[in-house]
């Protein structure tokens, strides 16, 4: 299988499906990115037509392919991206360069082919999973040694909300040589079973569901590093590998599960009734996850820029789950006419229209209310590590928020350092991640054991806590 993140490089010939007697030479270049650049020798379109535009770029839905190492391959949704002219003793000659994030190997297919089966390699989840996987047995008193990989079957899991079928499985990879050495690679992946074929996008839309779910509780990366799709009988003939664009790209390099935040035999209920409830809360909370695991896979944030994203993350965490207004919509309007009623005609247009926007959202709730709320959704203990003794959203937090958003004068002498505001952005990150894992029926006493456990996160917590209380 080709990795997601290696780049390579690689001549062959090439065609579009609907005139595949025109076959072109040219190199493919796969960045380890999810680009893949086509360098041709010639051009699939031809070199004149009428006048002569600028600015002008084709889109291919398809292209095919034959790699000179014998593989098939197709580029999807293909833009071209620059072409050259030449004019020399053999004559006029356009070349023609083409992009695409959509690399297919192994097979020609077209952008409406479906697939029985999706297959994803996921490093550390193996280890996440806390299964130990390889045995050494050693005879007493003897040189021998017996190395055994554990049967662990694979795990299935009807997802009816994907009309389809999930299946968790460990895999296993030796090679040796009988004169110097043993290496056993054991890996985990998932595999997607829809109830019918589907498209790729069908792939990426639930991919995206087990990995946020995934990164949220290891408290690491963890996405694919391999895909591939085919039939549901696994044929070689019918599998693919998928080479597609992604937004992240890091890997989870951890090596033990009390690295995790939260492995698998720390969870106290049912894996697969965590990720059937994951699959169907999914819809409502897309847009903030996809904010909250932005900011825990990036590195290097600016202390202020994180604690901002990480406020907008717990805001949109409420909006998406629960009601933010003081009374309902319809009463509020009334009120609302009224108000805009009273607003003193001497006010200027630009200054009527501004106070009719403050007032069209002055049913919103606070950003303090909203924080108060969703802590209340947590134990006490739970919020005592979080948020410092007294176990409360501390107000501090709430004025830096509101003075870095709309620089009043009155709050700066109340906002957090810079040491707090660092302890403040581990606090955050850790509520954030703590908010979602509960709604997916993981119980308190599990949350409440993780944030006093052995991973970097839970430690750092701990460090904080102990510092407050030492003054």
């Amino acid at each position: 299988m080709h990795a997601l993140n290696e780049p390579f490089e690689i001549p062959g010939d090439w065609f579009l499906p609907e005139n595949p007697e025109r076959i072109i030479a040219g190199k493919l270049n796969y960045d380890g990115s999810g680009r893949t650049d086509l360098t041709l020798n010639d051009s699939f379109q031809p070199l004149w037509q009428g006048d002569i535009k600028g600015n002008v770029s084709h889109r291919y839905s398809c292209i095919h392919g034959v790699m000179n190492n014998g593989h098939a391959a197709t580029l999807l949704d293909a833009l071209q991206s620059g072409t050259t002219l030449a004019s020399a003793s053999a004559g006029l000659r356009l070349s023609e360069k083409i992009t695409s994030h959509a690399l297919i190997i192994g097979r020609h297919v077209m952008p409406e082919t479906k697939y029985e089966s999706f297959h994803a390699l996921i490093p550390g989840l193996e280890i996440w999973m806390a299964r130990p996987s390889v045995v050494t047995e050693s005879e007493d008193k003897s040189s021998k040694y017996t190395f055994k990989i554990a049967d662990f079957p694979n795990e299935e899991m009807c997802i009816q909300n994907a009309s389809g079928k999930l299946v968790w499985y460990l895999g296993s990879e030796v090679q040796q040589n009988q004169f110097q050495s043993l290496n056993v690679k054991i890996s985990a992946g998932i595999c997607f079973q829809p109830d019918q074929p589907q498209p790729l996008i069908w792939l990426y839309t639930h991919l995206a569901k087990v990995t946020s779910l995934l990164t949220l509780l290891s408290g690491t990366p963890m996405f694919a590093s391999h895909l591939s799709a085919g039939d549901k009988a696994g044929d070689p003939r019918s599998q693919v590998d998928l080479l597609q664009g992604f937004q992240f790209k890091d890997h989870c390099t951890f090596t033990n599960p009390s690295q995790f935040f939260m492995p698998r035999d720390k969870m106290a209920t049912d894996f697969s009734e965590v990720v059937i409830k994951w699959f169907d809360l999914y819809e409502k909370i897309k847009s903030p996850i996809n904010l909250a695991i932005s900011i825990f896979i990036s590195k290097g944030l600016w202390t202020h820029v994180e604690f901002l994203s990480l406020m907008q993350a717990l805001e949109g965490f409420h909006r998406a789950l629960f009601s933010g207004t003081y009374m309902p919509d319809a009463e509020y309007k009334r009120h609302q006419t009224e108000l805009e009623k009273a607003i003193p005609k001497e006010f200027k247009p630009d200054h009527r229209n501004s106070m009719k926007a403050r007032l069209r959202y002055g049913n919103e709730i606070s950003l303090a209310k909203r924080l108060n709320d969703l802590s209340e959704l947590l134990s006490i203990r739970a919020r005592e590590i979080l948020f410092g003794k007294d176990g409360d959203i501390p107000r501090v937090w709430i004025d830096t928020r509101n003075y870095y958003t709309h620089w009043g004068d009155e709050l700066r002498s109340k906002i957090l350092d810079d040491r707090d505001l660092y302890f403040a952005n581990a606090r955050l990150r850790s509520f954030l991640r703590v908010l979602y894992l509960a709604q997916t029926g993981i119980p308190s006493s599990a949350i409440e054991a993780v944030l006093y456990g052995f991973s970097h996160e839970a430690q750092f917590l701990i460090q904080i806590l102990n510092q407050e209380k030492t003054g």
